[in-house]
């Protein structure tokens, strides 16, 4: 588990957190943003700091994202492959899709993620 602990320790993070770690800022002029608080910046920096990203996420998700099938269900019976593509995914699509690490963190899709990952790598 060792390589893992940094990213583990967001673990009691984000099971307190709720809409308060990020938002939406609306400038009178320009494009509206996400804005999120120091700590979960912080969880960003060492997620991409780490190894854990796959670059072939979506080919391991593919089948699940055809099917339509929400990937969040797949967590807590995920293996190891499929838990970091599953991870991956929300981490990088919020590139595409700015304010999914929103839903994320309020519908606490981070801490389950985290959570499992404890479990599988500890088993």
């Amino acid at each position: 588990m060792g390589k893992y602990d940094k990213l583990l320790s967001y673990i009691d993070y984000f099971e307190h957190a709720d809409d308060k770690a990020g938002g939406w800022v609306f400038p009178p002029s320009g494009s509206p943003y996400t804005e999120y608080e120091l700590q979960f910046n912080s969880f960003i920096k060492d997620v991409y700091d780490s190894d854990i990203l796959n670059t072939k996420y979506l080919e391991h998700l593919d089948p699940y994202l055809k099917a339509n099938q929400d990937i969040r269900t797949l967590v807590p019976t995920a293996d190891l492959d499929l838990l970091i593509a599953i991870f991956t995914y929300f981490i990088r699509q919020d590139r595409f899709c700015e304010g999914l690490w929103i839903g994320a963190i309020i519908d606490k899709t981070f801490y389950n993620i985290l959570t499992r990952l404890k479990i599988t790598f500890s088993e």
